[in-house]
């Protein structure tokens, strides 16, 4: 019974405290495993934060050559983790994902060469 108490206490001060808990990492994960793409292909990024427990799961996508790919996202949305990316034209593309909660961020490399696959 003591355990069950002590893990309950836990449990319930671990649920207040969920607001203040701030990110401490980010693991960026895309749709296709390829090297390279080609232009007007699509491609789904997704980032996971660390802890899982984090509230506020809003995460900002910036992109370092809008020439190269655009990126779609809904900011408002409070569990927002994910990104749609389109190729435009060759070069490389820095896509960067940052938590609004912690201030870290994690980058992805998307390269775009000309062709078709």
């Amino acid at each position: 019974m003591k355990k069950l108490t002590i893990f309950l206490s836990l449990f319930f001060i671990t649920a207040c405290q969920k607001d203040k808990i701030q990110v401490t990492d980010i693991e960026i994960t895309k749709s296709s495993n390829y090297s390279y793409y080609f232009p007007g292909e699509t491609i789904t990024l997704t980032a996971l934060l660390q802890p899982l427990i984090v509230k506020d799961q809003r995460v900002k996508w910036i992109i370092d050559k809008p020439e190269v790919a655009s990126i779609y996202y809904d900011w408002m949305e409070n569990k927002n983790t994910g990104c749609v990316v389109i190729t435009k034209a060759p070069g490389a593309a820095m896509i960067k994902a940052e938590a609004k909660n912690g201030g870290i961020s994690r980058s992805v490399i998307i390269i775009v060469i000309s062709g078709k696959r």
